[in-house]
């Protein structure tokens, strides 16, 4: 991604924010997985406000989601803003 954003004639010159890249693939879960992966990528590399709700606050996605059996927080998670 590094050396695409710098080469000139790439499609993608000069347009990824390198301070905010971000990879998953099936490999990694994916199935129930992706939605969740996804607002995390949205929330933390985007600052996307809706994926927010997915994680925090009392009533988050994932706390109400049935298929999530055991959803606990670290002791960071209250250092988020909003959280």
């Amino acid at each position: 991604m590094f050396a695409e954003n710098s080469r000139p004639g790439s499609r993608y010159f000069g347009k990824i924010d390198t301070a905010h890249i971000g990879a998953t693939g099936h490999s990694q879960g994916g199935g129930g997985f992706r939605g969740a992966i996804t607002a995390w990528f949205r929330f933390w590399l985007s600052g996307g406000e809706r994926a927010r709700g997915e994680f925090f606050g009392p009533s988050c996605g994932l706390c109400r989601d049935g298929e999530w059996s055991d959803v606990q927080r670290n002791a960071k998670a209250p250092a988020v803003s909003g959280a």
